[in-house]
């Protein structure tokens, strides 16, 4: 058995950059970006010649070109130095920064999204720099001129509470993000009390719960020499165990008495 507890990790990427390359595409096999302008005429389209290492793992969902930021609506400009958390999951706290009611369609399991990130009505030239909030500011950057407006297609991971970090350099500058799909890792789910499944990746089809403190996840592939991890959801300690075995993964919870225990909690599956 393994003591687990709800843990929030943001894996450093920085727009147009990889540490590592965890949890992204490849840049130049993923899907391309939706055509067309955002917030405005494209007067110039800015494309960093860098290599990211794709997750095997990661399965890439396309959606409906979807506006997530725009600060020419909420918030206004970002000023030179300055940074902001901009969310990209979920449903809620959208409007506030110029973005769709209801969110765009990214779960929260989701590690990145593929998007066009738009500078529009520089005062300066300047740079934005994107990356997974709650991480160290990354090096990648998007420039842009003075009057000009600038768009590029990027992969941008996602960190803490589902949001994405831009920091301002010069301008200031208006800032659009509009997502066209998401990245996610191909075996995830969370699974409730009585052990159905609250959402999952498209690898898990079903999940139920025998006994108490005891779940089954029953998966679309061999998952034998794949390793498992059960992350318990809420607050308080418990001792949880994954064992991989054919098509199917058995969680086992208990609380720190040992007693077994019905939990919520997250799946994860790295093969």
């Amino acid at each position: 058995m393994r003591f687990t507890s709800k843990l929030a990790v943001a894996t450093a990427f920085m727009l147009g950059a990889a540490a590592g390359g965890y949890g992204i595409a490849n840049a130049a096999s993923s899907p391309a970006p939706s055509p067309g302008p955002a917030n405005g005429p494209v007067a110039a389209r800015s494309a960093l010649a860098t290599v990211v290492q794709p997750n095997p793992m990661a399965v890439y969902v396309p959606l409906k070109n979807c506006r997530a930021v725009a600060t020419a609506t909420a918030g206004g400009k970002i000023p030179n130095g300055a940074t902001r958390d901009f969310q990209m999951t979920g449903t809620t706290g959208f409007t506030t920064q110029g973005g769709t009611s209801g969110g765009c369609g990214v779960p929260s399991y989701a590690t990145a999204v593929s998007a066009r990130v738009t500078s529009t009505a520089a005062d300066a030239n300047g740079a934005f720099i994107a990356y997974p909030t709650g991480t160290p500011v990354g090096q990648g950057t998007l420039y842009y001129a003075k009057g000009v407006n600038v768009t590029t297609g990027a992969n941008l991971q996602i960190g803490t509470g589902g949001k994405v970090t831009v920091k301002n350099v010069l301008g200031p500058a208006h800032l659009a993000i509009d997502v066209n799909g998401y990245f996610a890792p191909q075996i995830q789910a969370h699974i409730e009390l009585d052990g159905t499944l609250t959402s999952a990746t498209p690898l898990v089809t079903s999940s139920s719960r025998p006994g108490t403190g005891v779940f089954v996840a029953n998966v679309a592939r061999d998952v034998s020499a794949c390793a498992a991890h059960a992350d318990p959801d809420g607050s308080g300690g418990y001792i949880s165990s994954a064992v991989p075995s054919g098509s199917t993964v058995t969680i086992y919870t208990y609380n720190l008495a040992g007693t077994p225990t019905n939990i919520r909690f997250t799946l994860s599956v790295t093969c």
